[in-house]
């Protein structure tokens, strides 16, 4: 354990912007939020985001679907990690709808 301590693991830090980056274009946050604005819409918001490379969270706000302070709740990588039930979805349910 010395031995792999000294030479794979001390010293490591973490790439904190590179780990944001990562989390923010997740596709796999799509499913927080199937509760709250279905899952039709949901991976809608998925296809936009691949197909424009925008983090899900900017594609959420740009079409409306959920206010910024709830999408920042529903969104909290911590919040999602830690073991317990999440809060009951608000049940509001829109389509994503195209800004042209």
């Amino acid at each position: 354990m010395r031995v792999v301590t000294e030479f794979n693991v001390r010293g490591i830090t973490a790439n904190e912007e590179r780990a944001k980056f990562m989390v923010d274009h997740s596709m796999g946050l799509a499913t927080a939020l199937n509760p709250y604005i279905g899952y039709a819409a949901a991976a809608k918001v998925v296809q936009e985001a691949l197909r424009t490379g925008k983090p899900i969270r900017q594609v959420v706000l740009e079409h409306e679907l959920l206010p910024a302070d709830e999408l920042d709740r529903i969104l909290d990588p911590r919040a999602m990690t830690e073991p317990g039930i999440p809060a009951r979805a608000s049940g509001r349910r829109r389509g994503v709808t195209s800004k042209t």
